[in-house]
């Protein structure tokens, strides 16, 4: 039995789809790191909306929202001080901080 046209652009048009499919599924831009100014980070960390930081000596990588993409950065070095100084200038809860090194 022979194949029609149809047929083949049928399945063309399934595997086109499930291939995009695939890139959207796997290639999501919230699973990829956002580069942003140190200036950025110290305004939304004052502003209370980040909920999550993770530092590596000067790079730090935070969560403005809670399911939000991780944003990175770099800037000083942290210190015992400056991660206790990362508090919120309102009554909001301060960022859970995890220190990677």
């Amino acid at each position: 039995m022979k194949a029609s046209k149809t047929t083949y652009g049928i399945a063309a048009a399934l595997g086109a789809a499930l291939a995009l499919l695939v890139v959207f599924v796997f290639l999501r831009p919230s699973d990829r790191d956002v580069a942003t100014p140190y200036a950025d980070f110290e305004r939304d960390l004052a502003d209370g909306k980040i909920v999550e930081v993770r530092i590596d000596g000067a790079n730090y990588r935070y969560r403005v929202a809670r399911d939000g993409p991780m944003r990175k950065t770099t800037g000083p070095r942290a210190t015992l001080a400056s991660i206790i100084a990362m508090r919120p200038r309102g009554d909001g809860p301060p960022p859970k901080v995890w220190c990677e090194r």
